[in-house]
């Protein structure tokens, strides 16, 4: 099966508590579901409309045979797993928050699309997926 049976995902993943040992293991959780993954680099973040620690962020983007739904399913499973709840959500504390922020040619969060870094990580990730492209096209 090649890319163009697959569809395009674009996720955000961001954490205030223990927030490198979370990133890590969410990255970790992903890989293993969907190979092929582009991550970015991980950034340090403010908090909005919360009061909490700084975050850690990034993005990662691949092709799916899964359907928007069963990627939801994944995402809620992966923060599950790493035990970021609601109600610590409302205290602040983010142990794992993933959004799906693109799939197929749909967007989601139309909030999250104008912040600062998360446009800087997108173009931080377009630049490494033209790297990769080229690479693969140059064997």
């Amino acid at each position: 099966m090649d890319k163009c049976d697959k569809t395009f995902f674009l996720l955000a993943l961001g954490s205030n508590t223990e927030a490198k040992k979370n990133i890590k293991q969410a990255q970790n959780m992903i890989n293993s579901l969907w190979n092929n993954c582009i991550f970015s680099s991980a950034i340090n973040t403010k908090p909005i409309d919360i009061q909490s620690p700084d975050f850690i962020n990034m993005i990662v983007c691949g092709w799916t045979t899964n359907s928007y739904e069963d990627i939801k399913k994944q995402i809620k499973q992966i923060e599950n797993h790493l035990h970021s709840t609601k109600e610590e959500r409302k205290k602040g504390v983010v142990r794992m928050d993933i959004d799906l922020l693109q799939y197929g040619t749909n967007l989601y969060k139309e909030n999250d699309w104008k912040r600062a870094y998360i446009q800087q990580l997108v173009e931080e990730l377009s630049q490494q997926a033209a790297i990769k492209a080229f690479l693969l096209i140059n064997k």
